[in-house]
C-alpha cells in the first residue's frame, strides 16, 4: 500500500470479505485526502465459507461495517460483490440505491454480472461501475456484451484478475504470441496484456497485482493497485 501511494496511485479496491484489509487501508491512507476507496459487500460466512448474501439488511449492515473499519475514509464506490441467487436481484439493487440516497456512499456498482443482470440492475440503481474478470483466460464479459453495454452508457469497467489470477499468471510466459510481442517491444508479457485490456475502451480500468519475476534476466516484478 505504501509503495502504491508513493507511485501516485489514488484509487484502492478492497472488500469487507478481504478480512482486515479495510482497516489496513485506512491506516495506510490516513491523511491522504486524494485517496479514493472502492469496497464491496453483500457476502455472508456460514460455516466459514464466504457466500453471496444480497438481502437488503445484509448490504446495509456490510456497508456500515465497512465505514467503521475505514475509520472515517469515505467510500467513493460501493459494489455488490456477487449476485445472490436466493434473493431477487431488484431487492439487492434497491438496497444499493438506498445507500446513495442516504448519503452513506458516493456511488454504487455491481460485480461478476452478466448482461441481463446488468440491464436489470440499471432499472433499479444508479450503477456507476461494473467489476468483472477480463483477461486472456476470461473473455466472458466481452462475448456476453457487458463491456459493450458499459461503453454505450459510459459506465466504468473495473477488470479484476487481468493477468489471470495467481493460479494462471505464470501461463503468460508460456504463451508464444505474448512472448513474441513482449520481445518485439522490450516489455513483459504482463505489460502486453494490460495494454490490450486498456485498449478495450477509455472506460476500462485494470487492477493488477504482483507479477512473478521474468526468467530472461530482466526484472519483472511490477506492483500496482487500484
Amino acid at each position: 500500500m505504501a509503495a502504491a501511494v508513493e507511485a501516485g496511485v489514488t484509487v484502492f479496491d478492497t472488500a469487507r470479505s478481504y478480512e482486515g484489509s479495510e482497516a489496513l487501508l485506512a491506516h495506510a491512507l490516513h491523511g491522504l485526502p486524494k485517496a479514493r476507496v472502492v469496497t464491496k459487500g453483500g457476502m455472508a460466512r456460514p460455516a466459514g465459507a464466504w457466500v453471496p448474501d444480497g438481502r437488503g439488511r445484509t448490504i446495509r449492515a456490510d456497508c456500515e461495517a465497512s465505514l467503521t473499519a475505514l475509520g472515517g475514509l469515505p467510500i467513493d464506490l460501493y459494489l455488490l460483490h456477487a449476485p445472490d441467487p436466493r434473493t431477487p436481484w431488484r431487492t439487492s439493487m434497491r438496497a444499493l440505491a438506498r445507500l446513495v440516497d442516504d448519503g452513506l456512499v458516493a456511488r454504487v456498482g455491481v460485480c461478476n454480472v452478466n448482461r441481463a443482470q446488468l440491464d436489470e440492475a440499471l432499472e433499479h440503481a444508479p450503477i456507476a461501475a461494473v467489476e468483472v474478470g477480463i483477461s486472456p483466460f476470461d473473455d466472458r464479459a466481452l462475448r456476453g456484451g457487458v463491456l459493450d453495454r458499459c461503453a454505450d452508457l459510459g459506465i466504468a469497467v473495473i477488470a479484476h484478475s487481468p493477468l489471470g489470477g495467481p493460479r494462471r499468471v505464470r501461463r503468460l510466459a508460456r504463451d508464444e504470441r505474448l512472448v513474441e510481442l513482449a520481445r518485439a517491444h522490450d516489455v513483459t508479457e504482463a505489460e502486453v496484456v494490460l495494454s490490450w485490456l486498456l485498449g478495450l475502451g477509455e472506460n476500462v480500468v485494470a487492477i493488477p497485482a504482483l507479477v512473478p519475476r521474468k526468467r530472461r534476466g530482466r526484472p519483472r516484478a511490477r506492483r500496482s493497485s487500484a
